[in-house]
């Protein structure tokens, strides 16, 4: 039977699917068809949990922070060239609920998130020679007088270690490092210069020693 509120009542239930982020189109043709068009939510990285009694496990957290059902992504994951990273380092409590945004105060998903992003930027730009295993966000957000320690710290899948420090997304005055651009210009270099198969801790927030001005890396 004709519902004229049945478009409003399917984009409702849709839109509480914990994959779905947004209900673009409905279309119903009488009388027993719908056709619907949605976004899903992208898997960001995998988010180390610990629960009451110490044991250690994995979230799937999707770009815009939401806690995802890896049942859902299991055919997506499997087609993956190099896996998503492992982030690790966050203090809040995850959400109880799939499709739940997950928040904190010291915005340390959100760092997590952002370097993640950053890693995947860093496999394209390195044209699958790398990608970034995992990535520790326990000293985010540091005040000033650590934050030469590191903020944001990636392994490669050779395990070098590579200081990042804060992402793009909130330098917060942070002067002293450089963007994106600049961090991955330095590790190129570096990553150029060293013997092969080596391993190594690489820090690309400052300056390198004798280093010229920085142009955009081509490989």
């Amino acid at each position: 039977m004709f519902d004229a509120d049945a478009e409003r009542r399917i984009r409702e239930v849709l839109s509480r699917h914990p994959v779905v982020a947004a209900v673009q189109s409905v279309e119903i043709r009488y009388p027993d068809r719908v056709f619907v068009r949605v976004k899903v939510r992208q898997p960001a990285a995998w988010f180390e949990v610990t629960d009451e009694r110490g044991d250690r496990g994995y979230l799937l957290v999707s770009t815009d922070g939401r806690i995802l059902d890896r049942q859902c992504y299991r055919h997506y994951l499997r087609r993956l060239r190099v896996p998503l990273p492992k982030v690790s380092g966050v203090r809040a409590r995850p959400p109880a609920w799939l499709g739940e945004i997950w928040e904190d105060l010291p915005e340390q998903v959100a760092e997590g998130i952002a370097a993640s992003a950053v890693a995947a930027r860093l496999y394209r730009d390195f044209k699958g020679t790398l990608y970034v295993r995992s990535i520790d966000v326990a000293a985010f957000p540091a005040p000033p007088s650590l934050r030469r320690q590191g903020e944001v710290r990636f392994v490669l899948h050779d395990g070098t270690v590579v200081e990042w420090g804060r992402t793009d997304r909130d330098h917060d005055g942070v002067a002293s490092e450089d963007t994106y651009e600049t961090k991955q210009w330095r590790l190129a270099t570096t990553l150029a210069r060293r013997p092969p198969r080596t391993t190594s801790r690489i820090d690309v927030r400052y300056r390198l020693p004798g280093e010229g001005r920085p142009v955009a890396y081509r490989r």
